[in-house]
């Protein structure tokens, strides 16, 4: 009776040889190596000598990585050693250089700050005007908003239910109102669940949701704590709109992340933390 049925390839030959004699397959794997198809590889902070795996020396202020090394945050590689960079008021560290902390500027070796204008507030390394005023030369004017409208950026948009005619904003039949519902709840639907990529990593507006929180530092501002989605972490906060508010929008750099920008803000659950909805 058969077992097995091979075709004569190479590859079931070795198959079939493996099974009966599995020994003379695979090598010896040594100390402080794992096995790697037919052979081995060593772990990492070691390297392939031979046959063997011998630790790679990591100078001070840095990790072992692969078969060599890196220089932590701050550190930057000279020789054999990780030096410390000089970084300057009012900039953090940032690999082996430093980048201007916001509402700062570079400046040859300095972090200048900007001048922000009233109705406006800091944003890397410029400003933006507040929701409800638009930019006109150095200053923010206020916006012209109808009535049953809000303000949206430098613009407006119609309340729900109403709908614009001209710069006026009527009311909607009540057949366009569901309608309306409708295509609210159908779009941030696809937009929560959208892939999205920034620096050839994939990531969703739902993801956001499940493993980011606000950390609240300041009146104004709050860092975004997240498990996994460290480049969010890196390049997005949260601005709140005075003292006493207990919600606001995530502000991003970069134009990949503009729709974490469009479709997510925040509600804070305790004085210190919130929650991200998107």
């Amino acid at each position: 009776m058969k077992i097995f049925t091979f075709y004569k390839t190479s590859s079931s030959i070795f198959f079939v040889f493996c099974l009966l004699l599995p020994l003379k397959c695979f090598s010896e794997v040594p100390a402080n190596a794992i096995a790697y198809g037919s052979g081995w590889v060593c772990l990492n902070g070691y390297k392939k000598q031979g046959n063997e795996c011998i630790e790679i020396d990591v100078p001070a202020n840095a990790i072992a990585y692969g078969s060599g090394w890196v220089c932590l945050n701050g550190y930057k590689k000279q020789g054999n050693e990780c030096i410390e960079i000089d970084v300057p008021a009012n900039a953090i560290a940032y690999g082996s250089g430093w980048v201007c902390l916001n509402g700062y500027k570079k400046q040859d070796n300095e972090c200048i700050e900007i001048d922000v204008p009233a109705n406006a507030i800091a944003y890397g390394s410029g400003w933006v005007c507040l929701n409800g005023y638009k930019k006109q030369g150095n200053e923010c004017i206020e916006i012209d908003v109808p009535a049953n409208a809000m303000a949206h950026g430098s613009g407006w948009v119609c309340n729900l239910g109403y709908k614009k005619q001209g710069s006026s904003c009527t009311e909607m039949t009540k057949m366009e109102k569901q309608k309306q519902i409708q295509e609210i709840k159908a779009y941030q639907q696809r937009q929560r669940n959208k892939t999205l990529n920034y620096d050839g990593e994939d990531f969703s507006l739902r993801e956001i949701e499940r493993k980011c929180e606000v950390y609240r530092y300041s009146d104004n501002y709050g860092d975004l704590e997240c498990t996994g989605l460290r480049f969010i972490e890196r390049k997005c906060e949260a601005y709140f709109y005075g003292k006493n508010e207990n919600s606001g929008d995530i502000e991003c750099r970069g134009s990949d992340l503009r729709p974490v920008e469009r479709y997510c803000s925040f509600t804070m659950y305790s004085e210190s933390y919130g929650d991200i909805d998107c």
